[in-house]
């Protein structure tokens, strides 16, 4: 027993020495194995950052910047809708004070002038009454002075009634409208208006003539009334397919800018303007030039 006892222990640590070796080298594969796993995780995550993530941070980034690009486009537009608003009260109310003044300038205009006329016909007609009941002869002076007077009278009532309305550019056209306004400014102002009209009326639509009547009628008030010419002209023509309608005068001119003056029918001009898609221009020229132009696609009509 004794004698075998060497041989076996010597086998049974040669033993234990191969199991600690084969254990050794199954723990290094295993951590060769963890390594390479490691290192392909590793490789995944970094291919994932390069292929997913980063562009989808690109993605966000852009996102966002979109988003506060909408958000500031969205606060300048409610801004201009705020001013637009603004800007639409303030000239509702000019056009209120505008029409109340225009009230009271017709009533003056109609108490001033055409009751004034239609006194002096009732004298006149009184007079030439009492002298016929007493059997006087009646002369022709006094006849044709009651005819001029219901001229007169018949006058200022047509100027009234043209003013209150607009069946001269619905009935007779812009063209006509444009060259009647013309002469009344010549006849009632005492200033030469010429007129240069090139256009017919078929080729502008009846809201677009309206419109233009207006700016025009407005702008030869200004001129006469405020600019103090000598000449003034008015004008209507085709240019590269748009409508241009112009008054120019000799006056004085509009004044310096800086210097403060109402403006209310420059701003219902450039309203009256808008309204039609067209651009409203008022420039120093030896004078004043009001230009309106109205772009060929705002004149066709499907």
């Amino acid at each position: 027993m004794l004698a075998v006892e060497p041989a076996f222990l010597s086998r049974m640590n040669d033993m234990v020495y191969q199991f600690q070796r084969d254990a050794d080298a199954r723990v290094a594969r295993v951590r060769r194995v963890e390594l390479a796993l490691a290192g392909l995780i590793l490789l995944t995550l970094l291919l994932e950052g390069r292929f997913v993530f980063k562009p989808a941070v690109a993605r966000i980034r852009r996102t966002l910047t979109d988003l506060d690009d909408a958000w500031v486009r969205l606060r300048c537009n409610e801004a201009a809708r705020v001013r637009d608003l603004t800007e639409r009260q303030h000239l509702e109310r000019e056009i209120l004070e505008i029409s109340e003044r225009e009230r009271e300038r017709i009533g003056q205009d109609i108490h001033d002038g055409l009751c004034q006329q239609l006194a002096g016909i009732r004298f006149v007609t009184e007079s030439l009454v009492t002298r016929a009941e007493r059997g006087d002869l009646l002369e022709a002076g006094e006849l044709r002075t009651l005819a001029d007077l219901g001229r007169r009278a018949m006058s200022v009532a047509s100027g009234v009634a043209r003013g209150l309305t607009l069946t001269s550019v619905s009935d007779e056209g812009l063209a006509s409208a444009l060259t009647e306004l013309a002469a009344e400014a010549t006849a009632q102002h005492g200033v030469l208006c010429a007129h240069d009209i090139r256009m017919t009326d078929d080729q502008i639509p009846g809201d677009v003539a309206l419109q233009l009547y207006r700016i025009a009628h407005e702008a030869v008030n200004n001129a006469v009334k405020h600019g103090a010419p000598r000449n003034v002209s008015l004008a209507l023509r085709a240019d590269a397919g748009d409508v241009v309608m112009s008054v120019a005068d000799d006056g004085i001119g509009i004044p310096e800018p800086g210097v403060r003056r109402n403006g209310m029918g420059l701003r219902i001009m450039r309203h009256r303007a808008r309204t039609i898609g067209a651009t409203l221009e008022i420039e120093r020229a030896g004078g004043t030039r009001v230009s309106c132009r109205v772009p060929g696609g705002a004149v066709e009509r499907p």
